[in-house]
């Protein structure tokens, strides 16, 4: 046996011994990563690695930030906030976990508030949604309720979540296209996940969901307001549409 692979089998060995915190800090890590990755202007490639000293921020040997939101090759600051991220998808998962969401809906809840959150991250860095996450959290969303609605045969609730998040896109779309500014397409492709996953818990929860989004968002531009800011001062909806939806998702009853 070769000194080389020696190595990769006591490497292994170590990775199988590795505690329970590390194998969570590692999903974490790579949440920050493409947090990092997705955290540019509109038009522009997504990051492969640091600016700064050109560490893969995508590496066989794990995610290139760190979970204090640094770059694990030179230290560089990267992404969010030191443990913001961590502590934000803790809490929604244990939000939805600890409510009454029944478990066999909780993987596309626990897709949409993994994703959401990384979405908010992103949108509060940069102002805009990239069309890849927004696509990937619709299209999670929609298939895990669809994989619900087969298993409970509750193929109704799934047509009314699909209206629904579909539905609240094209409102968002007509209000894009009336409004410049008021809303920005990429809310509009972020409406689909979080229609869907209101729709899904019924008409009066989107509502409410929306409505608690809007007012969140509304709250927020007071307070800028007060602290004085300018009318015209960029307010990302994203994190309000996650927020929305995961507070009413959290206790809203299943009506399955």
């Amino acid at each position: 046996m070769t000194e080389q692979s020696t190595a990769v089998d006591v490497g292994r060995r170590g990775a199988d011994r590795a505690p329970a915190w590390w194998r969570v800090a590692s999903v974490a890590g790579w949440l920050r990563a493409a947090a990092t990755a997705c955290s540019v202007p509109a038009g522009t490639p997504r990051l492969r690695a640091c600016p700064e000293c050109g560490h893969r921020l995508f590496a066989p040997t794990g995610p290139g930030v760190t979970m204090r939101g640094e770059c694990a090759g030179c230290g560089a600051r990267l992404g969010p906030r030191a443990w913001v991220l961590e502590l934000a998808v803790t809490a929604a998962l244990a939000a939805l976990v600890l409510g009454p969401r029944p478990g066999v809906e909780l993987p596309a809840y626990g897709w949409f508030a993994v994703l959401g959150i990384l979405l908010a991250a992103v949108d509060i860095r940069v102002r805009r949604l990239p069309n890849v996450l927004t696509a990937a959290w619709a299209g999670g969303v929609l298939a895990g309720l669809g994989l619900v609605a087969l298993v409970e045969h509750r193929g109704g609730d799934w047509v009314r979540a699909a209206l629904a998040g579909v539905g609240v896109a094209v409102l968002f779309a007509v209000i894009a296209v009336l409004r410049p500014g008021a809303l920005g397409w990429g809310d509009v492709k972020a409406a689909v996940a979080v229609g869907a996953v209101l729709g899904w818990l019924g008409w009066a929860a989107l509502y409410v969901g929306f409505f608690v989004a809007f007012g969140l968002a509304a709250g927020y531009a007071v307070v800028l307001l007060a602290r004085g800011a300018g009318r015209r001062s960029g307010l990302p909806f994203g994190p309000f549409l996650v927020a929305g939806a995961l507070i009413v998702a959290a206790w809203w009853p299943s009506v399955g």
